[in-house]
């Protein structure tokens, strides 16, 4: 017979579990509850609704994903670099755990796309702040292209990367001349 799950980090990855095998769509309180072994009003413990619980869900994936701490990164004091370790990167976990980096990205429509959103940009924030730490670092660029819209060209180079992971459109060297390419318009 199998453990009763009962602590939040246990429900979380039991419902990533779910995911993998039937989508989001089959996180709901019951099927959750039975998967966990354990009464509806258990999982009512942790999470107010299945909402809050579908959040709970994307939150966990997302930490998952976005926390590249551990991976040992070289930057040579190269934007480029940098943003060529992050492709790498994030390239690895989308291999370690595909189907959460392709359908958890749907969870930023969910019902509230807003709170989505900001889950979404709440585990991101660490990566655009490397992306401009790593361009105000690059003797080649630095503070000379900076301006009150350099979020706006992070924003726009960290979205194209999510892009790119998640429909494979081309591959990391073309992502890499293609962010070369738009650097040069913006000088």
């Amino acid at each position: 017979m199998r453990k009763t799950i009962t602590s939040r980090k246990e429900i979380l990855e039991n419902c990533q579990d779910l995911v993998s095998e039937k989508g989001l769509t089959a996180i709901d309180i019951r099927t959750v509850a039975a998967a966990c072994h354990v009464s509806v009003g258990s999982i009512y413990n942790h999470f107010e609704s299945k909402d809050d619980l579908i959040y709970g869900v994307l939150d966990y994936a997302w930490e998952k994903i976005f926390d590249l701490g551990e991976i040992d990164k070289d930057k040579s004091g190269s934007f480029l670099n940098y943003l060529e370790w992050l492709f790498s990167s994030l390239a690895q976990k989308k291999a370690e755990g595909a189907e959460f980096f392709n359908l958890y990205s749907l969870g930023l429509a969910y019902k509230d796309p807003k709170q989505g959103r900001d889950l979404f940009d709440e585990h991101t924030a660490p990566l655009k702040e490397g992306l401009l730490k790593a361009w105000e670092d690059d003797p080649k660029l630095g503070d000379s292209y900076l301006n009150e819209d350099s979020k706006g060209k992070i924003d726009f180079l960290f979205t194209s990367l999510i892009g790119t992971l998640l429909t494979e459109s081309i591959s990391k060297e073309d992502f890499i001349k293609l962010a070369s390419n738009y650097i040069q318009t913006i000088k």
